[in-house]
């Protein structure tokens, strides 16, 4: 062998010594990524190591024959072969992204052989194909980790998110305007609307004689019959009569049967109304129109009067208690009563309800 050995490493006998020089970045032109562009000066991170290591200078040209005659240790010579697959995968898929050719180069390194050039560069052309979309291989792309790497990556996945939202609106916009859904009309009903609640409070108290053969009431019953029942309008008090019935079935001494009698009572009442809806009430208007002409004055008179239902009263129940009792006389015998009652009343009035504006 021409070389020998000398502190671990190989030395040509006729290479000159040479001295160091202090690393530079590997300095390489940004390639162009969904129409952006990456900053000027990308520094990668197995520049910076040999730069700390103070390794011969790697540049864009790649002198082989000063590369690898200072390489110290097989670790060095591994990281610069794993630099210059990595520089040509990165070119490769560039030029992939650019829709051109694909150049692959990649060193062989033969160190039985000191006559030769320790480092064979066997590059290959292939032709790619354009038709694949550029998303894809931005997504299959692997780049050298980096700050100005990971910045790109990021502004990538920006325009990717660009592109699919654009797609968006298009497919919006093919589908064109949304369609106007007419709201189905209801229809005008007419029904009657409560208007307010009326609770009539009744205090009965009297007395009336009967038949001088009763010996005992044995069943009293209190019943109410309304007469008549009015609002004047625009007033609000509640006018209204009526009549309690008691039904009375008593025995009778002599003949020792059972026999009803009947007691009417009148009543009447006037009561405050709350209103909970107020009442439609009737209109009238009335116009006079004055023309006049060269030689006389005409008068023309317009009437308008608008009707509504009138008010129904509805007598829904009542509630009543009450006390009596049977006074025996020597002429004839007194019935007695004593008790009180609530009426309760609902007055309505037949209108017309637009059921789209509830």
């Amino acid at each position: 062998m021409e070389g020998m050995q000398q502190n671990g490493r190989i030395v040509s006998s006729s290479a000159k010594p040479f001295s160091r020089k202090a690393s530079a970045p590997l300095i390489l032109p940004p390639p162009k990524v969904n129409s952006h562009r990456m900053k000027e000066k990308q520094e990668f991170e197995s520049a910076r190591e040999f730069a700390s290591r103070e390794s011969i200078p790697l540049i864009e040209e790649h002198n082989d024959k000063s590369v690898f005659s200072s390489i110290e240790t097989e670790d060095d010579a591994a990281a610069v072969d794993e630099t210059l697959e990595e520089d040509n995968y990165y070119w490769g898929k560039a030029a992939k992204l650019q829709g051109g050719k694909k150049k692959k180069c990649f060193h062989h390194t033969e160190p039985a052989d000191k006559d030769k050039d320790n480092t064979d560069e066997i590059c290959e052309e292939e032709e790619e194909e354009t038709n694949e979309p550029e998303d894809q291989d931005v997504k299959e792309a692997s780049y050298p980790e980096g700050d100005d790497v990971k910045e790109a990556s990021t502004l990538e996945d920006h325009d990717l998110k660009d592109s699919e939202s654009a797609s968006d609106i298009v497919i919006l916009e093919r589908e064109g305007p949304p369609k106007i859904i007419k709201k189905k009309l209801l229809p005008v009903i007419k029904l009657p609307v409560l208007l307010a609640t009326v609770i009539i409070d009744l205090d009965i108290f009297d007395s009336y004689d009967l038949l001088s053969d009763m010996s005992c009431i044995t069943k009293t019953e209190w019943n109410f019959q309304v007469l008549d029942s009015r609002v004047v309008l625009p007033s609000t008090m509640f006018f209204v009569n009526g009549l309690l019935v008691v039904d009375i079935e008593f025995v009778n001494c002599q003949t020792h049967t059972i026999h009803a009698a009947t007691i009417k009572i009148p009543w009447q009442k006037v009561q405050s109304v709350d209103w909970l809806s107020f009442p439609e009430m009737p209109s009238t208007s009335r116009e006079e129109f004055m023309f006049q002409s060269d030689d006389a004055l005409i008068y023309h008179e317009v009437y308008e009067e608008h009707f509504v239902h009138e008010l129904e009263y509805n007598f829904r129940g009542f509630k009543c208690i009450w006390n009596d009792g049977l006074l025996l006389n020597e002429v004839t015998p007194t019935f007695s009563l004593q008790g009180s009652a609530q009426l309760l009343f609902d007055i309505l009035q037949p209108q017309y309800v637009n059921l789209n504006l509830i």
